[in-house]
């Protein structure tokens, strides 16, 4: 789908930032509300591909909204564990365990195949593993750095409309 279309098929939820994530190409694509393209960022989708089914590791496809934002005021690198900042701090790039750092979008999808994607805790948030930016390598959330996610939670809104593509 077109953004265009998107804008129009999804009004409600495009009246400031669309986002679209090209998986194939492994990027979050910022636009306005009349299709222009503002930014994108390199990120990190799942290692394991797309699917909506629960428990599958995989990137929802489709289109979701950001249904909360966590983590406004929280210090670059900031480690949050199920959904709570844990007043600790990561690096860019730590060895260990892929933690979720500095911000976080939680999506919600819009569609009946991807109604699970809230229940499925399905995020865009920063990484300690921003090396690995530009491949697959999540377990289903879309991995950002940390400069990056706060930049982009700053500039969109909760029920801003998400787009997940091959």
């Amino acid at each position: 789908k077109t953004v265009k279309q998107l804008i129009k098929q999804y009004p409600t939820h495009a009246k400031k930032r669309v986002l679209l994530v090209d998986v194939s190409e492994q990027r979050l694509y910022v636009f306005n509300r009349k299709a222009k393209l503002l930014k994108s960022y390199q990120v990190s989708t799942s290692a394991y591909g797309m699917s909506n089914r629960s428990n599958s590791n995989k990137t929802p496809i489709g289109a979701h909204q950001i249904k909360t934002k966590i983590g406004k005021n929280a210090k670059q690198f900031t480690i949050f564990k199920s959904l709570v900042n844990t007043g600790r701090l990561s690096r860019a790039n730590s060895s260990g365990k892929a933690l979720v750092t500095s911000r976080v979008l939680r999506l919600d999808g819009l569609e009946d195949s991807n109604r699970n994607t809230y229940r499925r805790y399905i995020y865009i948030h920063g990484t300690n593993k921003e090396k690995y930016l530009g491949k697959p390598k999540s377990h289903g959330c879309i991995r950002m750095s940390n400069d990056e996610v706060i930049e982009l939670f700053k500039e969109t809104a909760k029920g801003s409309l998400v787009y997940l593509q091959e």
